[in-house]
């Protein structure tokens, strides 16, 4: 990856983030989807990635036949802490035996970025904005930890096995591929592990520390799943990490370099769903936007304000009026212009001289000219 391109990914991460930190300001948490951006807990970065390495980079919402037929690489970050259902699996599974070169990228959901943003900010903070803050946290925390009670400490798919008996821990060191090794600096990175995601006993560790891994590979035929423990390192937040973002690159390099269609499963909570039919795309009409809560005002306002600017710019109808014809010779207009070349002598006694003259002049020409006629 070029290193502009590279910086270009630094700065949107860093934007994505710096943008949330306004006082007042609601932070988005929403889980694992690129639309809407801006989320801590987003795919958008990690898209990006993608769409630099020159992959065509899109979002779904449901398994279904033109899904089947467009992706060659689809990446889901699930909502969800239970395993993926069954039916799930299977149509998956399907999709990756139907062709070669496809690739399934599963990321585990055991990780929030909401809790590690609140613990960023309160760094350095002190006085009632620490505890503000810290009360952000335990929120954040909590809704966490509601998500998650209740959940049984093993469970498994057809996948892999969820395993919650082991206790929460950050990531010390990396063992793993070369290729996935090289570069990276482990005392870096900021890696949490909670739920462990144990793939089948044929499956390839790619990422591990010590007996817990972090990335694996299972193979189909001639295409693969590569399961993730989490998004610790993935999500927009945590790809604010230069040793993550590095990573995040290791794992877009796993799809290899033929430009491919990459999907991201977009699903809000729970598992996509299946559908036997595309739905159909419909046009909106003009009262399909008006009908838009949000949408409607806008345009009945821009409505209002084209009516305005008609009413304002359009000529005014009725019979028509015959305007003052002005006269051909008008004396006034000969003294106005006078007195205008006068004012820019800019001499007063000057001009006062011109006029006297000229008022003398006019007294004496009726007598000369009476004068005149007696001779005659």
């Amino acid at each position: 990856m070029q290193r502009a391109s590279r910086k270009s990914l630094v700065c949107l991460a860093t934007a994505l983030v710096l943008s949330l930190a306004g006082c007042g300001q609601e932070l988005n948490s929403t889980y694992g989807v690129r639309r809407p951006s801006g989320s801590v807990n987003g795919t958008e970065v990690l898209g990006q990635l993608f769409a630099e390495a020159g992959h065509d980079v899109s979002s779904w919402g449901w398994l279904s036949p033109r899904l089947a037929k467009k992706a060659d690489c689809i990446v889901w970050f699930a909502n969800d802490d239970r395993p993926p259902a069954d039916d799930v699996c299977a149509w998956l599974d399907d999709w990756l035996y139907a062709a070669p070169g496809r690739t399934l990228i599963y990321v585990g959901r055991d990780y929030d970025a909401a809790t590690a943003y609140w613990k960023q900010v309160r760094q350095g903070t002190q006085g009632e904005e620490y505890k503000r803050l810290s009360r952000r946290l335990a929120d954040a925390q909590n809704e966490r930890l509601a998500h998650t009670t209740g959940l049984k400490p093993t469970v498994d798919c057809p996948w892999f096995e969820i395993d919650r008996t082991q206790p929460r821990r950050d990531v010390r060191n990396l063992q793993g591929r070369t290729r996935w090794l090289d570069g990276i600096d482990p005392k870096k990175v900021e890696i949490e592990l909670g739920a462990r995601i144990i793939p089948p006993s044929d499956a390839r560790s790619l990422l591990r520390d010590g007996k817990d891994r972090l990335v694996s590979r299972v193979q189909y035929d001639d295409s693969q799943m590569i399961l993730v423990a989490n998004g610790s390192f993935l999500l927009n937040l945590p790809l604010v990490n230069h040793e993550h973002r590095k990573l995040a690159a290791k794992l877009v390099d796993e799809i290899g370099a033929t430009p491919q269609q990459v999907v991201f499963l977009d699903v809000p909570s729970g598992n996509p769903g299946i559908l036997d039919a595309d739905p159909q795309q419909t046009h909106l009409g003009v009262l399909d936007w008006l009908k838009h809560p949000t949408l409607g005002m806008v345009v009945l306002h821009l409505a209002a304000l084209a009516t305005l600017v008609i009413f304002c710019r359009a000529p005014i109808f009725g019979l028509p009026k015959k305007a003052a014809a002005a006269a051909s010779a008008d004396f006034g207009q000969h003294v106005a212009a006078l007195g205008s070349l006068l004012e820019r002598a800019g001499d007063a006694e000057y001009a006062r001289g011109r006029i006297a003259a000229y008022e003398a002049l006019a007294r004496r020409e009726p007598e000369v000219e009476t004068k005149g006629a007696t001779a005659t």
